[in-house]
């Protein structure tokens, strides 16, 4: 499951528990695209593709990217 997934799930947890929302969708949505781009910046600076995972968006990102130097 995709990182950012498991992240929106538990902000989603935290929202039902006190039965107010303490995250907005703009909060969880913003989760995604940051999780997005730290994959992307890891693939682009060491030309490392790791084994991508489908995404809530469709897209394919990794599962557990490695850093490798260049």
């Amino acid at each position: 499951m995709n990182r950012g997934l498991l992240l929106t799930k538990a902000m989603q947890a935290e929202n039902d528990a006190p039965g107010r929302a303490v995250f907005d969708a703009d909060d969880m949505q913003s989760v995604q695209t940051w999780s997005d781009r730290i994959i992307h910046e890891i693939e682009t600076r060491t030309r490392f593709i790791p084994m991508r995972l489908p995404t809530s968006t469709g897209t394919k990102r990794s599962a557990s990217p490695q850093i490798r130097s260049v």
